[in-house]
């Protein structure tokens, strides 16, 4: 070969080498350019723009497993759990230590209700890291979600211990202690409704005192929700809090005037779960059955005796002149 030639090829193997080196090295630059565009994007919430250029980031082996990433948390922010929990799961066959991975995926399958898996993937990420939150309040709740209450207690009482603040793990906690039927739970409760009412929550604190035998405690806490007004409202509507205090009275005190008194209001207001006044009139701590049973007759009749006959259900509404000629008047959403 002569000496010009060998040059040459020398020379056209050495371009090729550094063309491809440049290629390499330009599309590496271009990936991490997407790279940072999809996270401006994802930093601003315009999620269909940052899931565009991650896409074209992911192309790229050192920006894919970023990009990948964060297009898990795009579907998570879009609602599409599913292709999110199979994003960070097929993240974790990579990298199964990573405990930012293990949470995200935790928290996705929460969302799809698949809280076996949740506490599954909770379980690794707190192995490895014991002291965050993995091994604290959202751990504990997929722990209760999946009725393996007692160690959600064990865990939501270290988590107070820590900080005793945390008012979503004292509320919790008294949740659980309440399944586990531990009288615990009523000082759980009373110490979250010392810092915000709540119907619904002293609802379940009245019940925990039911449960424990203090019906007089059961009785101020029913008594409670009817001074405040919200027994009107879901789920407590057409009487249930009223019957709920006749049973505890009728448990507790049946010689109270009230106990059948608030049995009677509540049947007056509409209380019709027959299977819950089928229970109460086999229930053997109750002194008078026969006397419960003669209350909850004679109010179903007067009950029927109100209420209006065909007639008078169908009859025209009488309106003055001028007026709405009887037509109802269209809602304009204000109120006087």
């Amino acid at each position: 070969m002569k000496a010009g030639s060998f040059l040459l090829s020398i020379l056209g193997v050495s371009f090729a080498v550094l063309l491809e080196f440049s290629c390499a090295t330009s599309d590496a630059a271009t990936a991490e350019e997407y790279f940072s565009l999809g996270s401006a994007y994802l930093d601003l919430g315009k999620y269909a723009e940052a899931e565009r250029w991650f896409q074209k980031a992911r192309a790229a082996d050192k920006t894919r497993n970023a990009s990948e990433y964060n297009l898990g948390r795009i579907a998570f922010e879009l609602g599409r759990t599913e292709e999110a929990a199979r994003i960070f799961e097929s993240l974790l066959e990579k990298d199964g230590e990573n405990a930012t991975l293990l949470r995200a995926a935790a928290y996705a399958r929460i969302k799809n209700g698949d809280y076996e898996k949740a506490v599954g993937f909770y379980e690794r990420a707190a192995a490895l890291l014991p002291e965050t939150e993995d091994s604290g309040y959202n751990f504990a709740l997929v722990l209760f979600a999946t009725e393996r209450y007692e160690r959600a207690a064990d865990i939501l009482a270290k988590v107070l211990a820590a900080e005793s603040e945390d008012q979503d793990a004292l509320l919790l906690l008294a949740r659980t202690r309440k399944a586990l039927n531990r009288p615990e739970a009523i000082d759980s409760y009373e110490a979250w409704l010392a810092v915000k009412d709540d119907a619904a929550v002293r609802r379940e604190l009245a019940e925990a005192c039911e449960s424990a035998g203090f019906f007089a405690k059961a009785v101020e806490n029913y008594d409670a929700i009817l001074k405040s007004g919200k027994d009107t409202a879901e789920p407590f509507k057409k009487g249930g809090i009223l019957f709920y205090k006749a049973r505890a009275l009728l448990i507790a005190d049946p010689s109270n005037p009230d106990a059948l008194g608030s049995l009677t209001a509540a049947l007056k207001k509409g209380f019709s779960d027959e299977a819950a006044l089928g229970a109460l009139l086999e229930d053997e701590r109750i002194a008078d059955r026969d006397a419960v049973r003669a209350a909850i007759e004679e109010a179903k009749a007067e009950t029927e005796t109100a209420m209006p006959t065909e007639t008078e259900t169908t009859k025209p509404a009488e309106t003055e002149p001028g007026k709405t000629d009887g037509l109802p008047v269209p809602d304009t959403g204000t109120k006087e």
